[in-house]
C-alpha cells in the first residue's frame, strides 16, 4: 500500500476541510473492515485517505424531539446496546448486534456498512423500514440530506461524489404503537455474510396490522421493499396464519428475484424460518 497524504480529522469542520482537500484517488474510511478486506493480499494506493473514526461528532447518538441521530463513526456494537435504539428501534439492535463477530461489531461502522452498500449487508433492510434519512458532509457544498432509500443504488453503490463522506443517519421516532424486527439467515451463526436478510415495521391497532413496512436482503441487486409483502400483511391480524401467508409470497419474490441463481430453491424454503422469526419478536414487541 501507499498513501500520499492521510487527514485524521477530529470534529466535523476539520473534517469538512479535509474533504475539500481530497485530490487524485481518495478514500474516506472509519473502521475499514471492509475496506482492508476488498484489499488484502494486493497492492492498493491512495492520493489522499481521509479517516472519520476520531471525529467526535460522528460518535454520539442523540435523541431529539422528533428524531433519533446517529452519528456514522458509530461502531455497531455502540448502536446495538444504545437505549434509545432499544427502546425505539430495536429492529435496528437486532441488526447491529448479528453483524459479523464481537471483533468486528467493535470496529465496524454503522456508517461504513452503509457506504460499502453491499447487497448482502445487514443495515439496509433494517433502515428502509424505519423511514431513514441520511446527511452527507460535503466539503465543497456543505451538507446535503437525502433518503436513504435514494442513497444506496445497486452492486455496491452510493450516490457518494469524491470530496463527500457520510455523516449521520437520522431516524424519525415512530409511533407508540409502531413496532419492527430484523432477522437474517447465514451458514453459520455469527461470522457469516446473509444469505437471506428480511426486516418488517409496522403498527397494531386492536390486534390488526396496518401501514407494514416489508424488506427484502441478499437475493437481488440491493435490498428493495416488498410491496407484495406489504399488502399480505395490511389489515390481517398479527397471527401465525398471517406470516405463512407472507413467508409464502416472500417465497415468489425470491423466486422473482433470482430464477436462474443456483441458491434460489434453497432461499425461497428458507426465507419461511426467517419470517417465523419475525412473527415472534414482533408479537412480543405489539404485546398481542
Amino acid at each position: 500500500m501507499s498513501v500520499n497524504v492521510f487527514y485524521d480529522p477530529r470534529t466535523l469542520a476539520e473534517l469538512r476541510t479535509a474533504l475539500a482537500s481530497m485530490e487524485g484517488e481518495g478514500y474516506v474510511v472509519a473502521g475499514c473492515t471492509d475496506f482492508l478486506a476488498k484489499r488484502n493480499g494486493k497492492y492498493w494506493h491512495a492520493d489522499t485517505l481521509v479517516s472519520v473514526a476520531n471525529v467526535a461528532e460522528l460518535k454520539e447518538i442523540t435523541l431529539h424531539e422528533d428524531r433519533l441521530t446517529i452519528g456514522a463513526a458509530c461502531v455497531h456494537h455502540q448502536v446495538a446496546r444504545n437505549e434509545y435504539v432499544r427502546k425505539y428501534f430495536p429492529g435496528l439492535a437486532d441488526a447491529c448486534g448479528n453483524v459479523g463477530s464481537p471483533q468486528i461489531r467493535n470496529r465496524g461502522t454503522i456508517g461504513g456498512s452503509l457506504a460499502n452498500s453491499s447487497p448482502a449487508g445487514d443495515m439496509l433492510p433494517a433502515l428502509l423500514t424505519l423511514d431513514a434519512g441520511v446527511v452527507i458532509a460535503d466539503g465543497a457544498e456543505g451538507d446535503i440530506t437525502v433518503k436513504l432509500d435514494d442513497f444506496v443504488q445497486e452492486n455496491g453503490k452510493t450516490i457518494l461524489r469524491p470530496g463527500q463522506a457520510l455523516a449521520f443517519i437520522e431516524l424519525p421516532l415512530p409511533k407508540e404503537n409502531r413496532v419492527c424486527a430484523f432477522s437474517k439467515l447465514g451458514e453459520r451463526a455469527y461470522v457469516t455474510i446473509a444469505k437471506i436478510n428480511t426486516a418488517i415495521s409496522l403498527e397494531v391497532e386492536d390486534g390488526v396490522i396496518r401501514r407494514p413496512l416489508v424488506t427484502l436482503g441478499a437475493v437481488a441487486r440491493r435490498s428493495f421493499f416488498s410491496a407484495a409483502g406489504a399488502a399480505a400483511l395490511e389489515g390481517q391480524p398479527l397471527t401465525e396464519a398471517t406470516f405463512d401467508a407472507l413467508a409464502a409470497v416472500l417465497a415468489g419474490e425470491i423466486e422473482k428475484a433470482i430464477p436462474t441463481r443456483e441458491t434460489m430453491p434453497y432461499k425461497r424454503a428458507a426465507i419461511r424460518g426467517v419470517v417465523d422469526d419475525l412473527y415472534h419478536l414482533l408479537k412480543e414487541r405489539a404485546g398481542v
